[in-house]
């Protein structure tokens, strides 16, 4: 049985450690590949790709937003915000899944983080974006606006969108994209500013465990939040869809073997 994770660049990917962790916990033979893609062969690859070899897929940066036009049939979280993180190949059949606002908001719910009536800033515009929006005006916060540096481009997100700004008030800070990741702009951050006495700073970034924000935001009293235990929750969900197995109730047990075998 296959499966695997499509992307560019992957390299610093945890998702076949976490597989492999999956798999020998729940005793399902599992062949976990990384299919790195660039972005100019993208087109041939779903066309001549063996689909029905596999049971299904794990979709990162770039390709979130555009895999949702290759699939047969979409969920109705990624038909509603657009983006698609997992395949599941069933027949002639590929179906596009969402889990990042399921790992987003386990996140925040498990850091007993309360956002209503709160301000947040969204830096990015990708499809982990497209999640962090959906999953916080699911909490009722008081308003999102998202920083970037080509506003004129992102009317569709239904939310107020902001040039860039070296200085941003807000009692949450998201990093949506993929800056600080290991090996791909890991010195580099979307915000080097002042924060709000109380905020808190949630990095998407899960590789390295400490990016440059999450440090900047340390240094100035800020609570920051990685990215790893979203991943976590994503697989979990993931392992749910392709196995008809609902594992995420089990969590704590599974959750420490990842952690440790993912860490150590």
């Amino acid at each position: 049985m296959k499966a695997g994770l499509v992307g560019y660049p992957i390299s610093h990917s945890l998702s076949p450690q976490i597989f492999s962790i999956l798999s020998r916990n729940y005793d399902v033979p599992l062949q976990y590949d990384t299919i790195e893609i660039h972005p100019s062969y993208m087109e041939s690859f779903i066309n001549e790709f063996p689909w029905k070899n596999y049971l299904g897929f794990n979709v990162t940066i770039p390709y979130k937003e555009v895999f949702k036009n290759y699939m047969t049939r979409l969920d109705p979280m990624a038909d509603t915000i657009g983006v698609v993180n997992v395949v599941k190949v069933e027949g002639d059949e590929r179906i596009g899944y969402n889990t990042d606002v399921f790992g987003f908001l386990k996140c925040l719910e498990e850091e007993n983080i309360q956002l209503s009536g709160k301000d947040c800033v969204i830096f990015g515009t990708g499809g982990a974006a497209k999640a962090a929006i959906h999953g916080l005006k699911s909490l009722g916060v008081k308003s999102i606006t998202v920083a970037t540096r080509h506003p004129e481009q992102l009317k569709y997100l239904g939310v107020p969108v902001e040039n860039y700004s070296a200085e941003m008030e807000a009692d949450l800070y998201v990093n949506a994209t993929p800056l600080g990741t290991k090996n791909f702009h890991e010195n580099e951050s979307p915000y080097m500013g002042t924060f709000k006495p109380g905020a808190i700073v949630f990095d998407m970034v899960y590789q390295p465990t400490k990016t440059v924000l999450m440090k900047h935001a340390e240094m100035n009293s800020v609570r920051a939040i990685g990215g790893l235990n979203m991943l976590i929750w994503q697989a979990l969900k993931t392992w749910e869809i392709w196995f008809d197995k609902e594992v995420h109730q089990y969590k704590p047990d599974v959750y420490k073997k990842i952690l440790t075998g993912v860490t150590s």
